[in-house]
């Protein structure tokens, strides 16, 4: 995955814990299904035992076709939570360029 994608997703996932439009929420959890789903398959392609599943649970809660419904203070600490998990490993999601 370019790191570009990874600092992307970490800082749309930041601004998600200002006040922003119905719009840019949603948008958010398309492409953050996209890349933890991705991250989720990278993981599991290089044999890690827990990051798949953590990924995986992410895919869940951003899923953008069966959404979660959750209060604003609910999403703050999982947009940060999930901002800081990928950033954390983005060591291991980042193909050799």
């Amino acid at each position: 995955m370019p790191i570009l994608i990874i600092y992307a997703t970490t800082a749309m996932l930041l601004l998600a814990l200002l006040p922003l439009p119905y719009d840019f929420y949603t948008i958010l959890r398309l492409v953050a299904f996209i890349v933890f789903f991705w991250a989720a398959y990278i993981s599991y392609k290089n044999e890690a035992q827990i990051l798949p599943w953590a990924f995986g649970l992410l895919v869940v809660l951003f899923n953008p076709i069966i959404p979660i419904h959750l209060s604003r203070e609910v999403w703050i600490p999982i947009d940060l939570g999930a901002a800081l998990f990928i950033f954390m490993n983005r060591k291991s999601l980042v193909v050799n360029q």
